[in-house]
C-alpha cells in the first residue's frame, strides 16, 4: 500500500484513507463499551466484517487459491497497521481455523492505556477476519479471539467458528453494509488515496513500518478506509442510540491536550501559533486543504477545500445532525478554547462543490458553550474521566 503509485492518483471520486492514531481508537472503543457494552462489541465486529467481506471479494477477483486469498488479506491488514497475522490452521469442512498475530499494535495500545484487560478486545479485527473467511469459505464464518495481548498473552489468537460468537445479536449485518455503501466506500485500491500531507510523511520516511505496525512521530497509527467515528455514530443512530456528545467531547479533549502539550514541550506561543499547530493536523487526517480565519472575538471561519469525502458527509446530513463531523468540529472547538480563551456556542456549515465552510460563533460565557453542553449531556463521570485523562501523552505507545 505504501509504495503503490496508484495511491498518488487524484480523482474527485477517490476516498481518502484515514490515518487514525491508535490511542484515540482505544479511547473511543472504551467509551462506547462503557455506555453500550454488548451492542458496541457487536458493532465493531460487524463494521469490520463488512469491510473484510468487501476487501476479500476484491482480492478474489484475481482467482487465487483460498489460502493465497487469506494470505493476501492478512498482508493488506499488515500494510494498514493492524499487525502481522499468520495462518496456523485452516479446514473449512470441519470448521477449524486459527489465525495468530505475533504483533498486535491495537491490543498493545489498549493495554498501555487501560492496563491489562480481563477479556479480549480486538472486536474490529475479529470482524475483519470473519469477513474474509465468510467469502473464502462460502458460508457465514466467525473468528473468535481466544487469546489477546491486552490480556497479557504473548499473541492474539483467533479461532474459526461456524456459528455466531454472540449470545444475542442486536445488529443486522445488512444495515451495517448499507451505511458503508452510503459512504461510497468501495474499498478498491484505485479508489483509495492519501492526502498530500500524509504522502509527504511517507516520502520523507517519517512513517515507520515494521511487522505490521505503523509509527509516525512515535505514535502508532492505522489506515482506515472509512471515518470510523462517523460510521459508528450513524449506525448507532439507526438503532436509537447516540454517542454524538461523547464523540464531540472526545475530540475537544484531544485538541486541548495537544495545544497544551505544544505550549509546554516546545514553547509555542499561546494564541494563533498554538491553534494552527493543531488545526493544520486536519490535513494530516485526510480533511483536505484547510484555512482558518478569526474575524473577531465573536466569530471564526474554517474552510476545507477540495475534500469530496467531507463535502459528501455535510451534504447528506439530516436536520437533526446538529454536530455532524465530530472530529473536525471538536478539534476546532478545543483548539479555540485552549488557545484563545473563548468558547464556541454554535456552528453553521455551508457546503458548495467540494468545499465546506464552518462558521463558529464565540462567547465568553462557558455555560453557553457547546463544550459545557457536552458534559451535561454525557452525564457520566466515568466516561468523562476516560475522555479527559486517557488521551494524554503518557499513554502513547512508544514501542511494541
Amino acid at each position: 500500500m505504501i509504495n503503490n503509485p496508484k495511491l498518488a492518483q487524484k480523482s474527485k471520486d477517490q476516498i481518502p484513507l484515514f490515518m487514525t492514531p491508535l490511542f484515540a481508537q482505544t479511547v473511543f472503543q472504551e467509551v462506547l463499551i462503557k455506555k453500550y457494552p454488548n451492542f458496541s462489541k457487536e458493532l465493531f465486529f460487524k463494521i469490520g466484517k463488512g469491510i473484510g467481506i468487501t476487501y476479500t471479494k476484491k482480492i478474489s477477483e484475481k482467482r487465487l487459491p483460498p489460502i493465497q486469498i487469506i494470505k493476501s488479506f492478512l498482508k493488506k491488514l499488515s500494510k494498514r497497521g493492524f499487525g502481522n497475522g499468520q495462518i496456523n490452521q485452516i479446514n473449512f469442512k470441519s470448521c477449524m481455523g486459527i489465525i495468530s498475530f505475533q504483533t498486535s499494535p491495537f491490543a498493545k495500545q489498549y493495554q498501555k492505556t487501560f492496563g491489562t484487560q480481563s477479556e479480549c478486545i480486538d472486536f474490529f479485527i475479529s470482524g475483519l477476519l470473519s469477513g474474509c473467511f465468510t467469502v473464502v469459505g462460502k458460508k457465514d464464518c466467525y473468528l473468535k479471539e481466544t487469546k489477546c495481548v491486552a490480556n497479557g498473552d504473548i499473541k492474539c489468537i483467533f479461532e474459526l467458528q461456524c456459528e455466531s460468537i454472540f449470545q444475542e445479536e442486536f445488529i443486522e449485518q445488512e444495515k451495517v453494509n448499507e451505511v458503508l455503501e452510503w459512504n461510497k466506500i468501495e474499498l478498491r485500491e484505485s479508489n483509495e488515496q492519501l492526502n498530500n500531507l500524509t504522502k509527504k510523511i511517507i516520502v520523507t520516511k517519517q512513517l515507520k513500518e515494521k511487522d505490521g505496525a505503523l509509527n509516525v512521530w512515535n505514535i502508532f497509527i492505522c489506515f482506515m478506509p472509512i471515518d470510523l467515528y462517523e460510521t459508528t455514530s450513524r449506525i448507532m443512530k439507526w438503532y436509537g442510540k447516540s454517542i454524538k456528545y461523547e464523540l464531540l467531547y472526545m475530540s475537544i479533549c484531544q485538541a486541548k491536550i495537544a495545544v497544551q502539550f505544544q505550549i509546554d514541550a516546545f514553547g509555542i506561543q499561546k494564541g494563533m501559533p498554538s491553534f494552527l499547530g493543531v488545526f493544520n493536523q486536519l490535513n494530516f487526517f485526510g480533511m483536505g486543504d484547510s484555512k482558518f480565519i478569526l474575524n473577531s472575538n465573536e466569530e471564526a471561519h474554517a474552510l476545507f477545500l477540495n475534500n469530496n469525502s467531507l463535502a459528501q458527509f455535510n451534504k447528506n446530513k439530516t436536520k437533526d445532525d446538529k454536530y455532524f463531523n465530530f472530529f473536525v468540529e471538536g478539534l476546532i472547538i478545543g483548539g479555540i478554547e485552549e488557545s484563545f480563551d473563548d468558547y464556541v456556542k454554535s456552528i453553521t456549515i455551508k457546503t458548495k462543490n467540494n468545499t465546506s465552510e464552518y462558521i463558529f460563533k464565540l462567547t465568553k460565557d462557558k455555560e453557553k458553550s457547546i463544550n459545557y453542553k457536552c458534559i451535561k449531556e454525557i452525564n457520566n463521570k466515568e466516561i468523562q474521566t476516560v475522555l479527559e485523562e486517557h488521551m494524554k501523552h503518557k499513554y502513547y505507545l512508544s514501542k511494541l
